[in-house]
């Protein structure tokens, strides 16, 4: 199970989230439940569906020049990492 997750340069939010058995991530329009969601996505399949697989596609979530980093750390301590910068 994941109980951490780390998230720098994805859309709008930069955050570290602790997860339960059971989490429910509520809030207002804007404040970042689907980011946390695509973060997921990214670090477990390496792209988002909802943006396509190719790293272009994916780089459109990108905010800023620094690209996007995720971490999830799960129960055991494994961690998973991604991450994708802009080239050039």
């Amino acid at each position: 199970m994941i109980r951490n997750v780390s998230m720098h340069g994805l859309k709008v939010l930069d955050a570290f989230i602790t997860l339960g058995g059971a989490t429910i991530l509520r809030g207002p329009v804007g404040s970042g439940k689907s980011s946390v969601a695509e973060a997921v996505r990214f670090a477990a399949l390496g792209h988002v569906p909802a943006v396509g697989r190719a790293e272009s596609e994916t780089a459109k979530l990108m905010r800023g020049p620094g690209g996007i980093d995720v971490t999830l750390t799960l129960d055991d301590g494994r961690t998973i990492r991604r991450t994708l910068t802009r080239k050039g």
